[in-house]
């Protein structure tokens, strides 16, 4: 019988929410952050090799998750690895909820997701359990900009899903992040996407997926040959480094 596997997302919105301090001391009040009601089902055969193998697949798409700086419980830091038994602090192994360490991977992606994307160094987050579900959870993570929330929302969660459901990416792949990033720091001006191409040696295809795919989640707008930034641009506070 196959077994379960979901991710869902229950709601999002953005704001400073300051009951969401005492989660992480590293967040700065002032910021505005995105909150992120999941519902997560999983239950793979192999717990263990199984979210291994999860986070060396979202690593592939997302390489900067190997420089995340990771305070959360020693059970759930990411990217462990098969040789480190994920050991609680008193040598015994830790019976890890799984839904929870996902939420938590879900949580990195999207601090990588508004970190390459508005360029900011320093973007904190958290996950919390909830008391009235072992499978829902709610993500904080830091966005000065809350125009890009969507986004950050949009192409990490598919990440996630596409790879616990072993599909393709498609237009949603890293490509799109990268565009994204290059019409998000432009703002005003606008972005050749074929020129774009051929600088960085993109298969025009992967491209022109990753174009449509921005355009319909509404990040981006065409005039003629040229793609601009949809949503004007926030004041962002000054950036210093990434953790969560």
């Amino acid at each position: 019988m196959k077994r379960r596997s979901r991710i869902r997302i229950a709601g999002s919105e953005v704001g400073l929410f300051p009951h969401s301090l005492a989660l992480n001391p590293r967040f700065r009040p002032e910021v505005q952050r995105i909150k992120v009601d999941v519902e997560i089902e999983w239950e793979p055969l192999r717990r263990n090799d199984a979210l291994v193998a999860l986070e060396n697949a979202l690593v592939e798409i997302s390489p900067n998750l190997r420089r995340h700086e990771c305070f959360g419980p020693p059970a759930y830091r990411i990217l462990r690895g098969f040789d480190a038994p994920r050991d609680t602090p008193d040598g015994e192994t830790a019976q890890i909820e799984l839904p929870l360490a996902l939420a938590h991977l879900l949580e990195h992606l999207m601090i990588d997701t508004v970190a390459t994307l508005t360029g900011e160094v320093l973007v904190s987050g958290a996950t919390g359990a909830r008391w009235d579900s072992r499978q829902r959870f709610d993500i904080f993570v830091e966005c000065s900009d809350v125009a890009v929330a969507p986004l950050v929302v949009r192409l990490s969660v598919s990440w996630m899903q596409a790879v616990m459901a072993g599909r393709r990416l498609d237009g949603a792949g890293p490509p799109a992040l990268e565009l994204a990033h290059r019409i998000y720091a432009r703002s005003g001006r606008g972005l050749d996407p074929t020129a774009w191409a051929r600088r960085q040696r993109r298969d025009p295809r992967q491209v022109a997926s990753a174009l449509r795919w921005l355009e319909k989640n509404g990040f981006v707008r065409r005039e003629q040959d040229l793609v601009y930034y949809q949503t004007e641009r926030r004041a962002a506070t000054p950036p210093r480094r990434r953790s969560a």
